[in-house]
């Protein structure tokens, strides 16, 4: 009777396994003659579609970071540009008091008359100015 019966056990299945390739950023050779990919840092084979999922990944990581890296970017050149226009502004008040001081007035920039900066009795702040002009 044992003579009778056909074996199929051709091939098992083992579910238990874990990946080969634990790199975290891993280095691929693709071999194009035996269509394999090979991870160059632990030299595990690489299933072909892990490979290219893997590098698909990483380089919609490498967008993000990039987004990021762009915002940072701008935050700074926002705030170098801040820094720049307060530097001016106190350069400007310098060079106004050190002109005062050597005896130098002042020229109103609308009517071209040169005035007594101690004549200064009232400010205004100059975003009200800008949008009443943007609205005339």
């Amino acid at each position: 009777m044992e003579k009778q019966i056909v074996s199929f056990e051709l091939a098992k299945i083992n579910r238990g396994k874990q990946k080969i390739c634990k790199c975290e950023n891993p280095h691929y050779e693709i071999d194009t003659t035996n269509r394999l990919v090979m991870c160059l840092d632990c030299g595990a084979i690489i299933d072909p579609f892990e490979a290219l999922y893997n590098f698909t990944k990483r380089n919609e990581e490498i967008e993000e970071k990039q987004l990021q890296m762009k915002d940072k970017a701008k935050f700074y050149y926002q705030e170098a540009n801040k820094e720049i226009k307060r530097m001016i502004k106190n350069r400007t008040f310098r060079e106004m008091n050190e002109q005062y001081k050597k005896g130098m007035w002042p020229v109103c920039p609308n009517c071209g008359e040169p005035f007594d900066a101690m004549q200064i009795t009232q400010w205004t702040n100059k975003n009200f100015i800008i949008e009443k002009v943007k609205g005339v």
